[in-house]
């Protein structure tokens, strides 16, 4: 009676132990699934976040390259009118002149005072005794001041002008910068006549005063994580 009472304990703990592991196994599958479809759902997202950015990245180049494209042709339309009305106003041509020559008259003068100061200072040589030794002197001296003298401002101006592109390149190029050009440049030409100061300089004046607005613009909204 005992042993069979055992027996059938056994045998109904066997079975428990089966139905445990059939739900255990099925929970795990289930487990699985579960996971399977998540991964499956996050693929789905990604793919369709993908595709939903390659599109609008499309629609937007081909939006980019027609705006740019209207921009050009306005630019090159206005920039010929302008430069016609520039080439018929005498105003124009004679503002342009004068800052020829006086460009001319800077060059002109410090190139004057460049070869005084080399002369000058080449007289050094007289004091040697053997006149080919002090002739040798001189030139070396001469070619050095000339050749120095020469170079400082072609080195400040190739300086001074990289740092006013790389400002531009990080500043200001945009459309707007082409378009504040053409507007400024396009009412200093027509509005020529009347201008009390020289147009060239008020040109060149105006579009400073904007690349350095846009530079202040630019460090406040990047010191602030704008």
């Amino acid at each position: 009676m005992v042993n069979s009472q055992l027996k059938k304990s056994q045998e109904e703990v066997t079975l428990f132990k089966r139905k445990y592991q059939q739900l255990a196994d099925e929970a795990q599958q289930k487990i699985e699934k579960a996971g399977q479809a998540a991964k499956e759902s996050e693929r789905l997202k990604k793919n369709q976040q993908s595709y939903i950015e390659k599109v609008a990245e499309e629609k937007y180049k081909k939006f980019r390259s027609s705006y740019f494209g209207i921009i050009i042709i306005v630019g090159i339309y206005a920039i010929t009118v302008t430069l016609f009305t520039a080439l018929k106003s005498k105003r124009c041509i004679s503002d342009c002149k004068a800052i020829f020559e006086a460009f001319l008259k800077v060059a002109m003068f410090y190139t004057d005072n460049l070869l005084k100061l080399s002369k000058s200072l080449s007289d050094v040589s007289t004091g040697i005794g053997q006149e080919t030794i002090s002739a040798i002197v001189y030139w070396i001296i001469f070619i050095l001041i000339l050749s120095v003298g020469a170079a400082l401002p072609l080195v400040a101006l190739f300086f001074v002008g990289k740092g006013i592109v790389r400002v531009y390149q990080r500043c200001c190029a945009d459309e707007i910068s082409v378009i504040v050009a053409l507007i400024s440049f396009a009412i200093v030409i027509f509005f020529a006549e009347v201008m009390p100061v020289n147009v060239l300089l008020l040109f060149m004046g105006s579009h400073a005063i904007y690349i350095l607005i846009r530079w202040f613009i630019h460090g406040y909204r990047e010191a602030r994580g704008l």
